[in-house]
Formats: structure tokens, C-alpha cells, sequence
């Protein structure tokens, strides 16, 4: 039993080839995928991965806020603890 073909994708000549093994750039690849307006496509999707790279940074800086405000938390009351463990014992701090 042969097998027929029904159908058949047929691309229109893409313009500037002159002939069929015309070199196959970045530009016409681009162009092919992305359709029209494939500039515009290409600057949105630049534009949206620098602001997913902006709102990493962001908050990768957040974190790093919240961890410096807890060091700082955590020396502070370390502090007071030993001020307050050297007035229970009776010393003043003063030196003798």
C-alpha cells in the first residue's frame, strides 16, 4: 500500500535569497521563527530578562539587609546581656 501525500508546506521565497542554498544567517532564522516585527519581539524580550535580573538583584539586596539587621540584633543583644549578667553579679563594670 503507497502512501499519498495529501498536503504539502510550501514557504514563500524569502526575499534577498537568490537562489535555494542561500547562506542561512541569525537574521533570517530570527526572522523566520518570530515572524513580523521580529525586532520588536527581540528588544521586549531583552527589556523583560533585565527586569527579571533587576528583581533577582533586588531582592538577593533584601536578604542581605535582613541578614546585616540581624547580626546587628543579635550583637546588640549579646551586649545587653552581658551588661545585665555584670550588674546581677554585683560588679559595676568599674575597674578596682
Amino acid at each position: 500500500m503507497s502512501e499519498k501525500i495529501e498536503w504539502e508546506v510550501v514557504d514563500a521565497p524569502m526575499p534577498g535569497a537568490q537562489h535555494a542554498g542561500a547562506q542561512y544567517t541569525r537574521v533570517n532564522m530570527l526572522q523566520s521563527m518570530l515572524g513580523r516585527h521580529w525586532k520588536l519581539k527581540v528588544a521586549a524580550m531583552a527589556v523583560a530578562g533585565l527586569a527579571v535580573l533587576v528583581f533577582v538583584l533586588m531582592l538577593a539586596g533584601v536578604a542581605l539587609v535582613l541578614m546585616a539587621g540581624a547580626v546587628l540584633l543579635s550583637v546588640g543583644i549579646a551586649k545587653l546581656q552581658r551588661f545585665l549578667r555584670r550588674d546581677r553579679h554585683g560588679n559595676t563594670g568599674m575597674r578596682q
